[in-house]
């Protein structure tokens, strides 16, 4: 066992992503909204425990808290998914979306993004007038409907009192959001987790709507190619079996955070 957790830390945290995953599963999603960085890890340990799981409907957005104007990323992300799917079908698209919670406000923000970009999509084909705005409201709620997301939370046990967005709780309440408890989230927080590296997050010269992040590296490390190892031997899985699915995540980064371009 890895000096980064202890045997029980690893049983808990992966005893609740296997109960998310379960959960998960039973909405049979279209797509998997996998958030880049604190949402790959988990999803990567979901398709360990559930081998069903495609990964060939995740698609990768950028969506950490240390890009610069994450939000607006992340509802450009949003917009481009909307144009390239609404039409692929008539049928009810389910979206999932595993994520770590910690103060709750980076579920929020994804639930915002989430929101404004189907108006947006509806605003540029309907107009942008007072007079249009219910029209835009009402198709933004069925675009909404068409593509439902659920998001699948995997929370700290923590001391009661402690605090948490008000309006995640209350997304909570809603069941918008599922909470899954654990000892500890491992991979939060620790470099040896991170697989993506972003090209200058950080850099005050890409302040600006024309920001766009660029995955400039994926590594997997050897203390994370290890817990998705020990993970595998406590479900009685092959280690051997195990290989995180990288391919698409540079090409939806990049394709799906860039400023929608719409023809109107």
């Amino acid at each position: 066992m890895a000096e980064k957790y202890t045997r029980e830390q690893l049983v808990s945290f992966t005893d609740a992503i296997r109960s998310a995953a379960g959960a998960v599963a039973e909405v049979n999603p279209s797509f998997y909204i996998v958030s880049l960085n604190g949402g790959l890890p988990l999803f990567d340990v979901m398709s360990v425990l559930d081998r069903n799981v495609d990964s060939q409907r995740a698609i990768y957005l950028p969506g950490s808290s240390k890009i610069n104007n994450c939000a607006d990323v992340l509802t450009n992300c949003f917009e481009n998914f909307f144009l390239e799917k609404r039409d692929q079908s008539d049928d009810v698209m389910p979206l999932v979306s595993l994520d770590e919670v910690v103060s709750g406000r980076s579920v929020e923000r994804l639930f915002n993004s989430y929101n404004a970009a189907s108006r947006r999509v509806m605003r540029a084909q309907y107009g942008a007038s007072q007079k249009q705005k219910d029209l835009v409201e009402f198709e933004a709620l069925q675009l909404r409907n068409q593509f439902p997301l659920s998001v699948f939370g995997i929370r700290e046990i923590r001391p009661a009192g402690s605090k948490l967005d008000q309006t995640y709780l209350g997304r909570v309440k809603k069941g918008e959001v599922r909470e899954y408890f654990t000892d500890k989230i491992i991979t939060m927080d620790d470099p040896d987790y991170q697989t993506v590296e972003f090209a200058h997050p950080n850099t005050k010269g890409f302040v600006g709507t024309a920001f766009q992040p660029r995955v400039q590296q994926i590594i997997l490390k050897r203390p994370y190619l290890d817990l998705l190892a020990d993970i595998a031997r406590y479900i009685g899985v092959d280690p051997e079996t195990v290989h995180p699915e990288r391919t698409r995540v540079v090409s939806d980064c990049d394709k799906y955070s860039r400023k929608p371009q719409y023809n109107h």
